[in-house]
């Protein structure tokens, strides 16, 4: 079962792809995001 893209005037959610995982990396790698995200994921 595919998911839906969810979108309104101000925003896009799209589900996690592949093309997605370069940002994900950086995002999981700044310590300022991961305070408001916990601890590191495994």
């Amino acid at each position: 079962m595919s998911q839906a893209t969810l979108h309104s005037a101000r925003i896009r959610l799209v589900p996690l792809a592949d093309e997605h995982l370069e940002h994900e990396v950086e995002l999981d790698a700044d310590p300022e995001v991961m305070r408001y995200l916990g601890p590191p994921r495994t």
